[in-house]
């Protein structure tokens, strides 16, 4: 089961475009202009090391995604058994 959520989550599922809320464009353009102001103060010798460590993060977060997707979807299920199959 967790190897199949796991591919439903990184290969079968289209999450098709990002949030459209201003919120959403709010803080992706609060996280652009931090980006852009970081690289400026490492300067061009640092940004590999910034690069690496935006990649791992990237990668953590892309598996602890994967992780609340599986629990949610869990979650949701059970509850549609209990809803549909209640005890007596």
């Amino acid at each position: 089961m967790q190897k199949m959520l796991e591919d439903l989550y990184f290969n079968g599922f289209d999450w098709g475009d990002p949030p459209r809320s201003p919120e959403y464009r709010e803080a992706r353009k609060n996280l652009e202009h931090a980006h852009q102001e970081l690289l400026r103060a490492i300067g061009e010798e640092n940004r590999p090391l910034l690069n690496r460590f935006l990649n791992a993060k990237g990668d953590v977060a892309s598996f602890e995604g994967c992780q609340i997707f599986i629990e949610g979807f869990r979650l949701g299920a059970g509850l549609m058994i209990d809803t549909l199959y209640p005890e007596k």
